[in-house]
């Protein structure tokens, strides 16, 4: 008798149900909802003062690509309002609370510092190397063909990891940084 064919979990579904199951879980972890609001806080503070709700809508789209429906978006400032991140003026117009504004301001220029170490930090490597290399072209590269990637996987492998399922490691992605030429 012929032993069954065993195929691998992720090829019974379709790509799209597979898609599809993984945005209903992670919805049902509150994931998804606790990202938009943390970019319409962001919304809102880019576009300083007390924007209308058109004005967080077109930065929600053309910042972060982002369109989210109407009940998506109340749904969000609702709950941001709840916790007293922002508060609705007249005018259909939103703001920050002065001392949310400057919390989340903290947030943000501890994201800055840590970025501008580790920038710090790849220059004080590169100059090591002893190549006659332009650290800041060479950040430029790693960044946008090795960082900025790795940070994407990562963030599907750690879906990945929640969800069950096998971990992906794509080795061209760290092969082309390496490869002489590329900074």
């Amino acid at each position: 008798m012929p032993e069954p064919v065993k195929h691998p979990t992720s090829s019974l579904l379709a790509a799209e149900v597979s898609a599809l199951v993984h945005q209903v879980e992670l919805n049902r972890a509150g994931w998804w909802d606790r990202t938009v609001q943390r970019l319409v806080l962001a919304a809102v503070w880019l576009c300083e003062g007390s924007p209308t709700t058109d004005e967080v809508n077109t930065t929600l789209k053309t910042t972060f690509s982002l369109d989210l429906s109407r009940n998506k978006f109340d749904s969000a400032v609702g709950v941001l309002e709840s916790q007293n991140l922002v508060v609705r003026l007249p005018a259909s117009r939103l703001r920050i609370p002065d001392e949310n504004r400057l919390e989340f301001e903290k947030e943000i220029a501890a994201a800055e510092a840590g970025t501008d170490a580790a920038r710090k930090f790849f220059f004080s490597l590169v100059e090591k190397t002893g190549q006659k290399l332009d650290p800041v072209k060479a950040w430029d590269a790693f960044d946008a063909e090795f960082l900025t990637p790795l940070i994407r996987d990562v963030g599907a492998n750690a879906y990945r990891l929640i969800a069950g399922e096998r971990l992906t490691a794509d080795t061209k992605l760290a092969s082309s940084i390496v490869q002489h030429g590329r900074l």
